[in-house]
């Protein structure tokens, strides 16, 4: 009887038992290497990234500086100095120093408060000066940074959730890298980055991420000690962070409910593992209620505390800065989805009832969006994607609350409070796309169509950032849209002339301007004593001596004005005059370092020496060290023996 043998998986026959037997793969493709995407994709996605955030902001490094650059950096005398780096061991005496020279308090507390971003401003100075080349190079490689650790968030959650089996695997690069590159390229964020002083958000922001993904990286380590240490390091971020931005104490709250909902933990085990970054949350009001009490001498209450930085002549009230927000918070979505009209200095109609309609409608959006974010959520439990939108949609109403509704600033409206948030409202439109992409556009064209569309958005995206950077280019440019945005407010049109007249050197531009913010806001003081520098730089004596008596009629009796009032009659002849009023500045501020210099001037040229020199040591001793300064002392001396 005749052996049969059996097939081999080929479904060949050998006819002997030595005979070779040719194997071949099931497929043509199966005896080859695997492509292996998840080896590569993720370093040519962070190069991805990185390139793009220099490709559009790299032609910013040279811009100059613009408004609260100055004011609060390059201007301000506490920024540089290294003694304010302990400004917390002698805080009473530092929150009043502003003050006792006749600046803005503010200043003082903003570095109580955001001591380790002054820190870094710190170390550029040390590095190049006043330069802005290496202050702005920090804000781009910051933002190439919260670029790249968006996308390793994004692509954590995917991969390591639990509900990771109902998407499918070209999401975990799909959408971490859409999110990534859409944050890094939408024109909201240029106040973030382009904005030097506004390096508050970017570093907070990077201390935000940087502990968000530190602490997941952490719950994979099987290691006691190394899963300690990243914790450790994720806490350090956080407290980091929150002494660079206060809004940062909100990232325990969000790695909770991610932990939660997207990675499928137990909400107690979630609860359980962010206890120390819960527990941190302290330190943001705490360091709140300790500045509140520097700056009170001694006195504290809650809402001292709340107002912090709620400076106006006339402070908005809480309710309705809250009721204000709320349209705030949609405008902020209108201008995600449709960047046009971006406006450093934004007008905003204050409400004062819920019943305002736009306050209604707002409410109606926010409830839509959450509601919707949860019948996804409970359609699509299986799906990370659908646990992502309701998480994120929470991340953009959380990351915002601080800013937009629980601390009252003098600005309801500003771009770069949207720095955070907006990671949130765009991983929501994301996931949305991608699953249009993956679960109803599976045949033919439409499977391109959700990636078409991202790749179209990231275009436009792009381009209105290269020409969104361009009007912060000068000064006079970036007013001058401000003014053309915002018609009906003094600020921006302030601003404009200030510009004109440091920057481009039109005084005549500059003192229409001034004059244009007078006929909106007649008793603002620094208008008055603006517009009486410029006209005295332009010679035009009377006419300054005319604004300052017209600034003293109104009630506006400031040093500055006396000072300029002073300054004006001397150079019209009336020196004794102008003395006097130069006096009297000096009896309001005697720290009031131009007031010596002009009085001992004025001393100088009526050749009473020993009081021209008695107010220029009393200057030399007040400022900076001025070699000019210190010859015209020298000089006065020689001057005095002979």
């Amino acid at each position: 009887m005749r052996k049969r043998h059996r097939k081999t998986e080929t479904g060949s026959c050998p006819t002997s038992a030595h005979e070779a037997v040719e194997l071949v793969p099931r497929s043509p493709g199966e005896g080859l290497r695997r492509f292996q995407p998840g080896r590569w994709y993720p370093p040519a996605a962070l190069l991805l990234i990185a390139a793009l955030a220099a490709v559009l902001y790299g032609g910013t490094l040279s811009f100059p500086f613009v408004f609260d650059d100055w004011g609060y950096l390059i201007d301000n005398p506490f920024a540089f100095d290294p003694h304010s780096l302990g400004c917390w061991f002698d805080a009473r005496n530092f929150t009043s120093a502003p003050s006792r020279i006749g600046l803005d308090p503010d200043l003082a507390v903003n570095i109580m408060l955001r001591p380790f971003a002054y820190f870094t401003f710190y170390l550029n100075h040390l590095a190049g000066g006043v330069d802005p080349w290496g202050y702005r190079l920090v804000n781009v490689i910051l933002h190439a940074a919260n670029g790249c650790l968006v996308f390793l968030i994004f692509r954590h959650l995917f991969l390591h959730s639990a509900r990771r089996a109902a998407s499918p695997e070209s999401s975990a690069l799909f959408v971490p890298l859409a999110v990534a590159l859409l944050f890094v390229a939408h024109p909201l964020q240029i106040e973030s980055v382009t904005y030097v002083i506004q390096r508050f958000t970017s570093m907070g922001g990077f201390f935000y991420l940087l502990t968000f993904w530190l602490h997941f990286r952490a719950n994979l380590v099987e290691g006691r000690i190394g899963r300690w240490l990243l914790r450790s390091c994720s806490i350090a971020a956080m407290i980091l962070g929150m002494l660079t931005k206060e809004s940062v104490v909100t990232v325990p709250v969000m790695i909770v409910l991610a932990d939660w909902l997207v990675m499928g933990s137990a909400f107690k085990v979630s609860v359980r593992r962010a206890i120390p970054l819960l527990i941190c949350m302290g330190v943001a009001p705490a360091l709140v209620l300790f500045t509140t009490w520097a700056q009170n001498d001694g006195h504290l209450t809650l809402g001292a505390a709340f107002n912090l930085a709620n400076r106006d002549d006339v402070p908005r009230l809480h309710y309705d800065y809250f009721l204000t927000s709320l349209k705030v918070i949609m405008s902020y979505l209108r201008l995600l989805l449709v960047p046009m009209n971006l406006n450093l200095d934004p007008k905003v109609e204050w409400s004062q009832s819920i019943f305002d309609w736009r306050v209604l409608l707002s409410i109606a959006g926010i409830t839509g969006i959450m509601a919707g974010a949860w019948m996804i959520f409970r359609r699509w439990t299986g799906d990370a994607r659908a646990s992502m939108i309701l998480v994120f949609a929470v991340w953009y109403f959380v990351t915002l609350s601080i800013s937009s509704g629980l601390v009252p600033l003098p600005d309801a409206m500003a771009e770069h409070r949207t720095y955070v948030p907006i990671i949130g409202a765009i991983a929501v439109l994301v996931c949305v796309l991608d699953m249009l992409r993956t679960r109803f556009c599976e045949r033919g064209i439409a499977r391109i169509v959700p990636a078409t569309v991202a790749v179209i958005a990231l275009a436009a995206l792009s381009w209105a950032t290269l020409a969104r950077n361009n009007v912060w280019s000068s000064r006079v440019k970036l007013w001058s849209d401000v003014v053309s945005k915002s018609p009906t407010k003094w600020r921006p049109l302030s601003n404009l002339a200030a510009s004109y007249a440091e920057e481009a050197g039109q005084l005549e531009e500059a003192e229409a301007c001034y004059r244009k913010v007078l006929t909106m806001e007649p008793r603002a003081r620094h208008m008055h004593e603006n517009l009486a520098i410029v006209l005295i730089h332009r010679k035009e004596y009377a006419a300054a001596r005319d604004v300052c008596l017209n600034a003293i009629a109104l009630g506006i009796d400031s040093v500055e004005v006396h000072y300029n009032l002073g300054l004006a009659l001397c150079n019209l002849g009336r020196i004794e005059d102008g003395a006097k009023k130069l006096s009297l500045a000096l009896e309001r501020r005697s720290g009031f370092r131009p007031g010596h210099i002009a009085l001992g001037q004025v001393y100088a040229h009526l050749r009473r020496y020993e009081l021209a020199l008695e107010h220029f040591r009393r200057a030399a001793s007040i400022g900076p060290e001025d070699a000019a300064l210190t010859q015209v002392i020298l000089q006065i001396e020689r001057q005095g023996r002979n």
